[in-house]
């Protein structure tokens, strides 16, 4: 068989690059390797995005501002436009999009409006300026240019930071609230009108930030007039309740009895009953009102839902049933009192569920692109309805759908699992959110989440057959997923949802850390490790067997937590924190031979969190991983190996802890892979992920930019396998690739030929080729030159990147530096000149290696001969690309 190649490739874009360990991607990874939702937002996902519908010029488009930092790995700078298929940064320029006027801050409002010169897209929020012009919290955006607001928004005090919270487009005026002073200089408290050339003041303003702002005409007579809700006692000096109107004229105040609550959302809208304002408070003292207002023609209604929390937005539109209310809530209540965000619509005084999310749903539109009106909501979810989509999502009334725009998995990924649930092995992870978390299945070209997500972390999957099949379990310190009660932290997925596994009167609510399927003297088991003292009902310390239909203990639990495991020689080895396990003295590693727990030497000082076995070549061997430095005063620096007798040091060991340990074969035989937070091993840097081969750690992947928590090796259907990665980075094989990646391995890319050759004077052009195999470990491989004039001088030059620069009437085609071989006579017929000469020139491996081409370098190679006859008297051959195998 042919040496393997490792391919590295984010799991990123359909049609993005697949690169190689160190190199550009095997041309044979040219397809698609998955469609992968997702926005890369900032920490926290505030300010909260904002949407708007805007055409350019070049049709309708949504465009979404906030602490975007990427969509689709290109940086966006916090603004950025959907066509209804892909993304586009609006700042193509390399000038700094908006320059912050407080150290988090960027856009938080965005609004479409005419001012009378045709309709364009302005931005508010905190920003002193825009691709370097100078803008004072607001800027307008035709769609080619951007341009200022006059003086725009300021402030009369110093130490208070001006920015822009709501704008809303009425007729000839853009009316703005926020927290500023001024608006073009003049004095205009918190909220201000702009009609296309100057500012003017609402007379002396609100004594307090405006949030929102609504047109909304009562019924009663009087007209439209706009509504304005925030924190404020006052409206050019009439009391108010954090609720005033503004005829045009004056102010007025509207009293719904909301003293002490702050007014965050005005919607109007008419449900057949007669129009309404429907206002949304948010209490900020204790016992003031916190929910959901309408006010129909002076009286008022409560239209909080149960359990109500509170709500980040809403909007009217017609979805198919009607127009009507949508809003994004959050609920707190049974089963489980945790958080449940949904979007839900209105109906007379009652709610309805239309979509849950797995995380906070912070910003909510009705657009329509042309086709249909949609929803387009924002926030800090991985999961949208039954569809994986990170922070920015769509629906249409009756199905979810992502906005494919970035690479990899929302949330940091902890555990990777295989599962075969009758239809075919795949990947399934865990995505963590804020509050809950996910489990996603890799269906290429997409991922697809499992059931719904849970309230708590999960820390480990594992599939197992209990007796009815494979099923896919996961542990962590959940107490649900979705509506679903999980006793115990540990639930199986059975094809249609999510259950617990035995019912269980009380949950200890401490972490299940990991889970295993191990095959022992009594059969199949679930082996459970973590920190719980109880599972089932029954007093099971910190480690348990599961056998379908019940928990069990093994000779008793361990003292502390336990969490790790592994299985060498038929044994299962316990790795943690404990220093007592079953009984036995056994210092934070254990093993476990069906009947009773043995100690494995003198242990280690600190906590074992990973275990593998590996065959260095020598015989297998158990490696651990984990905070420890020592073992019985062994240095061994996070990483040892067993040898039956003590543990030894893996050569210099990590600066930091190891998480993970997996073994895979390169295509050079099996190594171990070490993955953690580490950053160096000895004195050579070490980032995330390592290698050892049995003598020394090598490097896995230098662009990886974050912690590996999960390293898994993964059967492909070609009977290959494939190495994946999961953690906290957001970069790997030098791509973006959100907490997820893969390497896989593949027979060698055939070397290809590119650029133009030079036709040479005898009218023949010289034509590149090669034999055998580009490889590091065997010396079969030469590149060769054919159609060469007969009996002259020439040589091959080579380099590491490829160009096609005019040279002397034809192409270099490698870019400098460049090396060459020594002169070779081309050979061939005697005169007259004919092309029947060649060259030839062997790469084998002491060459290689003498030149330091390591698996993953990529060569560009060229032939160039001497050729009197011709105009230049040289001439070149075309080119070769060779990427250099194990």
């Amino acid at each position: 068989m042919s040496p393997l190649v490792l391919i590295l490739r984010s799991l990123a874009l359909a049609g993005g690059a697949l690169q190689a360990l160190g190199a550009p991607q095997c041309t044979s990874f040219e397809a698609a390797f998955g469609r992968l939702p997702g926005a890369e937002l900032a920490a926290n996902f505030t300010p909260l995005p904002s949407f708007a519908a805007f055409d350019a010029g070049q049709g309708p488009r949504v465009y979404v501002c906030g602490r975007l930092d990427t969509l689709g790995g290109v940086s966006v700078g916090g603004l950025a436009s959907w066509d209804g298929a892909t993304w586009s940064p609006v700042f193509q320029s390399a000038a700094p999009g908006f320059q912050p006027n407080l150290a988090s801050g960027l856009p938080t409002a965005l609004e479409t409006w005419d001012d009378g010169s045709g309709p364009a897209l302005f931005v508010g929020g905190y920003f002193n300026g825009v691709q370097g012009l100078p803008v004072a919290r607001i800027a307008r955006w035709d769609g080619s240019s951007w341009s200022a607001l006059g003086a725009g928004l300021t402030n009369s005090v110093p130490a208070a930071t001006p920015h822009v919270e709501t704008l809303l487009g009425i007729g000839g005026e853009l009316y703005v609230g926020g927290w500023f002073g001024n608006a073009g200089g003049a004095t205009a408290n918190h909220v201000a009108r702009w009609n296309g050339a100057a500012w003017s003041p609402l007379a002396s303003g609100v004594n307090g930030t405006v949030y929102a702002l609504a047109r909304h005409d009562d019924g009663t007579g009087g007209g439209p007039r706009l509504y304005v809700g925030g924190r404020f006692s006052a409206a050019s000096g009439t009391p108010t309740q954090n609720l005033a109107v503004w005829d045009g004229a004056s102010w007025s105040a509207l009293n719904l009895g909301l003293p002490q609550s702050e007014v965050r959302e005005l919607a109007s809208f008419d449900d057949g009953s007669g129009p309404a304002l429907y206002v949304y408070a948010n209490a900020f003292v204790s016992g003031a009102f916190d929910g959901i207002k309408r006010w129909r023609q002076g009286i008022v209604s409560d239209v909080t839902p149960p359990s109500f929390e509170w709500m980040d937005g809403w909007a009217v539109v017609d979805l198919g049933a009607g127009p009507a209310l949508h809003a994004s809530l959050a609920r707190l209540g049974p089963p489980t009192n945790r958080y449940r965000f949904t979007l839900e619509r209105l109906d007379g005084s009652a709610w309805t569920e239309l979509v849950a999310a797995n995380e906070r749903i912070t910003a909510l539109k009705a657009i329509d692109l042309g086709q249909a009106p949609s929803l387009y909501v924002g926030g800090g979810f991985q999961v949208f309805g039954d569809t994986h989509a990170i922070g920015l999502a769509r629906f249409d009334g009756a199905a979810t759908h992502a906005l494919p725009s970035g690479a990899g998995i929302g949330g940091t990924v902890e555990s990777i699992a295989v599962h075969d649930d009758g239809t075919g092995a795949a990947v399934y992870c865990d995505s963590a959110g804020p509050l809950s978390e996910a489990v996603l299945r890799w269906d290429a070209p997409v991922w697809r989440p499992v059931g719904a997500p849970s309230n708590g972390e999960i820390h480990a999957l594992v599939s197992h057959d209990a007796g009815q099949g494979p099923r896919l379990f996961a542990a962590g310190n959940f107490t649900a997923f979705g509506t679903t009660p999980i006793g115990d932290g540990i639930a199986e997925f059975d094809g249609s949802g999510w259950r617990e596994l035995a019912p269980s009167a009380a949950n200890s609510a401490l972490h299940t850390w990991v889970l295993r399927s191990w095959n022992g003297p009594s059969g199949p088991l679930l082996i459970a490790g973590g920190e719980f003292l109880s599972l089932g009902g029954a007093p099971l310390s910190r480690i348990a067997a599961w056998d379908g239909a019940n928990w069990s203990s093994l000779a008793g639990g361990a003292n502390e937590q336990v969490f790790a495991l592994a299985e060498s020689n038929g044994d299962l080895i316990a790795g943690g924190a404990f220093t007592s396990i079953g009984g036995v003295a056994a210092t934070r590693i254990a093993r476990w031979d069906g009947a009773q727990w043995h100690a494995l030497g003198a242990g280690f000082d600190n906590a074992v969190w990973s275990l593998a076995v590996f065959d260095d070549g020598s015989g297998e061997s158990l490696y651990a991983g984990g905070e420890f430095m020592q073992s019985g005063g062994i240095p061994v620096k996070h990483v040892a190996r067993w040898d039956g007798s003590q543990w030894s040091a893996v050569g210099a060991g990590f600066d930091f802890s190891v998480s993970a340990l997996e073994v895979f074969d390169f295509g050079a035989g099996p190594r171990l892979v070490a993955g953690g937070p580490f950053g160096a091993s000895g004195t050579t840097p070490m980032h995330f992920a390592a290698t050892w081969d049995g003598a020394s750690w090598s490097e896995l992947d230098s662009t990886l930019d974050n912690e590996v928590r999960s390293v898994r090796r993964v059967p492909l259907a070609s009977g290959e396998e494939a190495l994946w990665l999961g953690g906290a980075f957001r970069r790997a094989g030098g791509v973006a690739s959100q907490h997820v990646a893969e390497l896989r391995r593949s027979f060698p890319c055939a070397p290809t030929v590119y650029c133009t050759a030079q036709q040479n004077s005898a009218g023949c052009v010289p034509a590149i080729s090669a034999t055998g195999t580009p490889s590091a470990a065997q010396s079969t491989f030469r590149v060769r030159a054919t159609n060469v004039l007969a009996n002259k001088n020439g040589f091959l030059f080579w380099g590491l990147a490829a160009s096609a620069t005019p040279f002397h009437g034809g192409f270099k085609c490698v870019r400098s530096p460049t090396r060459r071989t020594p002169f070779q006579n081309s050979g061939g017929n005697p005169p007259p000149e004919d092309c029947s000469g060649s060259f030839a020139q062997f790469f084998g491996s002491a060459y290689l290696a003498a030149w330091g081409l390591t698996p993953g370098t990529r060569l560009y190679c060229q032939y160039w001969s001497r050729d009197p006859l011709a105009p230049s008297t040289t001439n070149l051959s075309d080119a070769l690309s060779v990427l250099i195998a194990p």
